[in-house]
């Protein structure tokens, strides 16, 4: 699979990152590219599809190359 040799850009790895249950809300998009390994980060009120699909949105508005592709985890902080 192309996506997995790392040998062009546009190919990227989503996550979410949660701070500490109790302590903080805070919750960031993760998106790194696999070749480059440059990272984009966008804080989010919140994990609902909505603000998700905003952050991404956002991200593709704004991003000035070609995106082949987003892979993700098996967990289900992006299950909407």
């Amino acid at each position: 699979m192309m996506i997995n040799q790392r040998n062009r850009i546009g190919d990227f790895e989503l996550d979410t990152v949660v701070g500490p249950r109790g302590h903080s809300k805070a919750v960031l998009l993760t998106l790194i590219d696999r070749k480059s390994r440059f990272l984009w980060a966008y804080r989010l009120k919140d994990r609902t599809t909505a603000t998700v699909n905003e952050a991404l949105t956002k991200f593709l508005t704004t991003f000035n190359g070609p995106v082949h592709g987003f892979t993700v985890d098996r967990g289900t902080d992006l299950v909407g």
